[in-house]
């Protein structure tokens, strides 16, 4: 018996997003919980703001400068 191929492109980006952030809020929420107790809301949008600001600059430059190879390209320029 041969399974059918039927996952799209958009089926596994789903599967791997969900993966990734299932993961995090199950492993992190007990950790934060433990630093922060009632806060954790507040820990994890503050989280999510440092986060962002710390990828802007590299969405700038991946607009910029488009190239495979990311960081290691921008620094070598």
């Amino acid at each position: 018996m041969e399974l059918k191929k039927s996952l799209s492109f958009w089926d596994v980006f789903a599967i791997a997003l969900g993966q990734v952030i299932g993961s995090g809020i199950m492993v992190l929420i007990g950790i934060g919980i433990e630093f922060t107790a009632y806060a954790i809301p507040f820990a994890f949008v503050l989280s999510a703001c440092l986060s962002i600001i710390k990828q802007l600059p590299v969405a700038f430059m991946g607009s910029a400068m488009p190239a495979t190879g990311g960081l290691y390209v921008y620094c070598k320029r």
